[in-house]
C-alpha cells in the first residue's frame, strides 16, 4: 500500500513538471 501511495503522490508532481517543461519549450 505504501508503494502505491508514493506513486499516487509523485504522479501529479511529475505531471506538473512535464507540463511546465512543455510550456517553456513551446514559448
Amino acid at each position: 500500500m505504501t508503494f502505491a501511495v508514493g506513486i499516487a503522490f509523485q504522479f501529479p508532481l511529475v505531471l506538473v513538471l512535464l507540463i511546465r517543461i512543455g510550456i517553456l519549450s513551446v514559448e
